[in-house]
């Protein structure tokens, strides 16, 4: 990542940034949430502390909420959908079009719904340069295997986030290896 985007936020603006987005996406509220991230960028912070530390956070706090019964499916699902803009926004303003060479094969293994931790690493990969394939959520094994084996890429990446998957996830290495 080029010295543009590599500000460390201090601990208490961090905290009272995820503590005012976590309330956006809660809310509902885009043009807060836009705002806060647009912030964070125009103040150069690390890409990995906005997708990380500031939307990934309020996300899984987010889920443990929904989990604990504090806040509907609905309300996890709009958050969801908000965090995915936030995060298409923050794309377009940290890639720098730097290539290095390197191909990656990104995806959700099979059964696995779940996109934002698959696109969080991909976006990650790009902004250092990579070429990087994502594939989305809930790609079928046999079908991964092969489009592996066809185009050959220096790393391939698997999100996991329910636990019942991780079977999918030792089938698919055992298919790639």
């Amino acid at each position: 990542m080029s010295q543009e985007y590599s500000v460390k936020p201090r601990k208490n603006e961090l905290a009272k940034v995820r503590v005012d987005l976590l309330d956006a996406l809660i809310e509902g509220d885009q043009l807060s949430a836009s705002r806060l991230v647009d912030t964070a960028i125009s103040e150069r912070w690390e890409p990995s502390h906005v997708y990380l530390q500031v939307i990934g956070h309020c996300l899984a706090e987010i889920g443990t909420r929904w989990h604990a019964g504090d806040l509907s499916i609905a309300t996890e699902h709009r958050a969801t959908q908000m965090a995915l803009r936030l995060l298409g926004n923050a794309q377009r303003a940290y890639f720098n079009g730097k290539r290095i060479g390197q191909r990656a094969m990104i995806t959700s293994v099979e059964g696995e719904t779940h996109l934002i931790g698959g696109l969080t690493f991909a976006d990650l990969l790009r902004f250092e340069g990579w070429d990087v394939d994502l594939l989305g959520a809930d790609t079928p094994t046999d079908a991964l295997v092969e489009l592996v084996e066809n185009e050959s890429p220096e790393l391939v990446g698997l999100s996991v986030t329910i636990e019942e998957f991780l079977p999918n996830a030792s089938k698919t290495v055992k298919g790639i290896k």
